[in-house]
């Protein structure tokens, strides 16, 4: 669950939220938080549902926290223009690679 909140954040709102006047550390914050409400309305939604991998996303999760609290140190030391660089590289891959994909 955390890596896919994540990647909807990176990919969908923190450039939405990096367009309004908000450096990209605080959208990247930002979006987590309203994510992470809306996430956890889907969970309990598809739980209801029965489809939920409990062991799956559980493990998934771990992993993804190591990554978590890595990125925040990391967005620490970088400074604002560079990480948009970084940011704009990774969606223009991204993008590619859906353009290929499909």
């Amino acid at each position: 669950m955390l890596l896919q909140l994540y990647i909807t954040n990176v990919l969908h709102n923190a450039p939405l939220l990096a367009t309004l006047p908000f450096e990209l550390k605080q959208a990247v914050g930002t979006s987590l938080l309203f994510v992470t409400f809306a996430s956890l309305m889907g969970v309990v939604g598809h739980q209801q549902l029965h489809n939920v991998n409990w062991k799956f996303g559980l493990l998934m999760s771990l992993g993804a926290i190591v990554g978590v609290f890595i990125g925040v140190r990391l967005i620490q030391v970088v400074p604002n223009p560079v990480l948009k660089k970084i940011f704009g590289v990774f969606l223009l891959l991204v993008s590619i690679r859906l353009i290929i994909s499909s």
